[in-house]
């Protein structure tokens, strides 16, 4: 049995549409696979050459692979607060908490920008010595004179006389030793006037 030529013209397309489908997929397979090799850090596969280095930058440039845009690397500082009195940790992370609704409330996002403040504000910093205990900086620092500072958000979750501190990650190395979360660098004694 013939086909009319009207419905050859179409399966002549539908074979034109399935073949520039196929072909535009395969070329964006190539581009997402060459983007994500050019992009990653030196490795067995990297090479030394210009070329190897001019298509890592255009790469790079055009098509940016990473996660440092959504979050923050591990070996960061982060900014940290205490009740200058009870030295309770006045941070509502982490977002999985029951107060946050394991989440769904994004209530706690809005103390980052207001830490972010109140450090930039702080005059002087303390050093937290190599040895000393978490507990022992934050008893030191609650015993500074605290700087007043004013803070002008429209949701505050900080005020009054509060430490603040400098802290960072324990690497994943040392899991296996009893050492806490995290290190205090830094502390200072602020009064936030709400």
């Amino acid at each position: 049995m013939r086909l009319p030529p009207r419905s050859r013209e179409r399966g002549v397309i539908a074979d034109k549409a399935v073949w520039f489908f196929g072909a535009a997929l395969a070329v964006l397979a190539v581009w997402i696979g060459a983007s994500v090799y050019f992009v990653l850090p030196p490795n067995v596969l990297s090479s030394e050459s210009d070329v190897h280095k001019n298509l890592q930058l255009a790469f790079t440039t055009v098509s940016p692979q990473g996660w440092g845009f959504f979050t923050n690397a591990p070996q960061a500082t982060e900014i940290a607060a205490y009740d200058a009195e009870t030295m309770a940790s006045l941070m509502l992370a982490p977002q999985g908490r029951v107060e946050n609704l394991f989440g769904l409330s994004r209530a706690q996002r809005a103390q980052g920008p207001e830490l972010a403040q109140l450090s930039e504000a702080v005059g002087q910093w303390h050093e937290c010595e190599t040895g000393q205990t978490r507990e022992h900086c934050l008893a030191e620092a609650s015993s500074l004179q605290p700087q007043k500072i004013t803070v002008n958000l429209a949701h505050r979750t900080l005020c009054g006389p509060i430490i603040l501190t400098t802290e960072t990650f324990t690497p994943f190395e040392y899991r296996e030793f009893d050492l806490p979360m995290h290190s205090i660098e830094t502390f200072t004694t602020v009064d936030a006037v709400c």
